[in-house]
């Protein structure tokens, strides 16, 4: 049996919209792939960014979600379905100066980076944590310029035994 749902029957007018959609813009940053978090460890958002938390641990981030950000859609519902039933989920934003744990992207070739609006795509090699991942993500700023990230990467891809994030 195909594990696969009719996303257009969850989407509808009694869905709630987001207050308001995500879109990404030119220069934004997508980080996607596979993530684990590091036990008691912590990093500070540096000046000129802001990361938002995509994905949790409860479930996996869809090709669907990052090919909209890629193309800068607008996403107005974002969720996931348990039991027919849809719930709405809000990403998690921390913006410069804000503490956040420090989550470690694993190595290419499921660790990516990439900017919006940009055909440049950057593998990562080894397993980096984002505390050494602002370095990289600095590079990707201009002048006075402040940018998002878009954390997607995965902690868990088992779509069997925790749901994947549904956006429309």
């Amino acid at each position: 049996m195909c594990n696969r749902i009719n996303i257009n029957a969850f989407f509808n007018d009694s869905l709630p919209n987001l207050d308001q959609p995500i879109t990404s813009n030119a220069g934004d940053v997508i980080i996607s792939g596979n993530c684990i978090e590091s036990e008691f460890k912590y990093t500070t958002v540096p000046q000129g960014l802001e990361i938002w938390l995509l994905s949790n641990t409860n479930m996996s981030v869809t090709d669907a979600l990052i090919d909209k950000l890629k193309r800068q859609e607008d996403i107005k519902h974002l969720g996931y379905k348990r039991d027919d039933h849809f719930y709405p989920y809000l990403p998690i934003i921390y913006q410069s100066g804000e503490t956040i744990p420090d989550l470690v992207l694993k190595a290419f070739p499921k660790g990516i980076i990439n900017q919006v609006g940009c055909a440049h795509i950057e593998g990562v090699y080894k397993d980096l944590p984002l505390s050494q991942l602002w370095f990289h993500l600095r590079s990707y700023k201009k002048k006075s310029q402040n940018i998002r990230c878009f954390w997607t990467a995965n902690f868990m891809t088992d779509s069997i035994h925790y749901p994947e994030l549904i956006v429309n």
